[in-house]
């Protein structure tokens, strides 16, 4: 018996069901005459996820429920006694035997919410996160400093903080690049599926490389999410994260400022002197990376905390930017 089955008997273990005029206690009866109502599947679900240590059961057991219906989570309390046709409850007892492997929601369900936007997640990619839309409101706020602002983003992943920025910025020009070729296929099909793909384009490159990019025009903003994850911090991670998100976009060699040294020196080159740098960054070396944007002529305007009070995001500018 999985997971899901045994909790689905063991909210029924004392329930008594009438079948034929009989009365009968047994788990498996009663497991069995238990209606599949809404209710009591997300409930099971909820309580299996659980037992498996995934802290927001609730709310997952909730969206799963909602991908396998196919409707918004909001109407799931609206028609608790509905009941699942057998195929639906398969669904489901599929996506949480798969979730109770640490697999993330977001690879199982194949979609994430990013800033009001359905972005497609695969294991190309980064699972977009909700820390991540404040680098964007940032990026939005200094982007309204320029008419026609230019933005370039390295490390677009699934393209969802180039994407977000598009669909908030209807006059800039942005160009998304990333070293995976899978993950620009996907960030495509996520302009694609948006109807953003007029407003952004992408390019195959390495943030790494210094001759990178020489050919693009200057630009108002750079804005990145680059590898911050040290393989020493990597046993402390989630296993989402540790076991199923792709290494090359997670984890840095070294002192872990390498790509913060070649993004700063990017910008040197490919930056307008009044223009902006905006990266995520691991709270612990904060004030290690801002030393080196200031060593390379940058001004730190700003370190945003996330939302549990972690410096995460740092906003640089040129030394004659007001």
């Amino acid at each position: 018996m999985n997971g899901f089955k045994k909790h689905w008997v063991l909210q029924v273990n004392s329930v008594e069901v009438k079948r034929n005029s009989e009365y009968v206690k047994s788990r498996a009866l009663a497991a069995s005459a238990l209606p599949p109502t809404l209710a009591n599947v997300i409930r099971a679900t909820a309580e299996e996820l659980k037992e498996h240590g995934i802290d927001s059961a609730t709310s997952e057991a909730e969206q799963i429920l909602s991908h396998v219906l196919r409707i918004p989570r909001h109407q799931l309390y609206l028609s608790q006694s509905r009941e699942l046709i057998e195929k639906q409850t398969h669904e489901v007892e599929q996506t949480v035997e798969r979730r109770c492997t640490r697999e993330p929601l977001q690879y199982i369900l194949g979609t994430t919410e990013f800033h009001g936007l359905k972005i497609e997640c695969t294991k190309a990619a980064l699972i977009p996160r909700p820390e991540t839309e404040l680098l964007v409101e940032a990026v939005i706020k200094c982007a309204k400093k320029f008419p026609v602002p230019r933005i370039l983003e390295l490390g677009a992943g699934t393209g969802c903080i180039a994407l977000a920025l598009a669909e908030h910025l209807p006059d800039a020009k942005i160009l998304a690049t990333d070293i995976s070729e899978d993950a620009l296929l996907l960030a495509r099909r996520n302009a694609e599926r948006l109807g953003l793909s007029h407003r952004v384009s992408f390019m195959l490159s390495n943030m790494l490389d210094s001759n990178s990019l020489e050919e693009i025009e200057p630009q108002h903003i750079i804005v990145s999410n680059p590898p911050y994850v040290l393989q020493s911090e990597r046993p402390g991670l989630q296993p989402e994260i540790r076991d199923w998100e792709p290494e090359a976009a997670l984890y840095v060699e070294g002192d872990g400022l390498k790509f913060y040294r070649a993004i700063a020196g990017l910008a040197q080159r490919r930056l307008v002197t009044r223009g902006f740098l905006a990266v995520e960054l691991a709270s612990q070396r904060a004030k290690k990376i801002a030393a080196v944007f200031n060593a390379k002529g940058f001004k730190v305007q700003e370190i945003v905390k996330d939302y549990n009070g972690h410096e995460r995001h740092l906003i640089a500018a040129g030394m004659s930017t007001a």
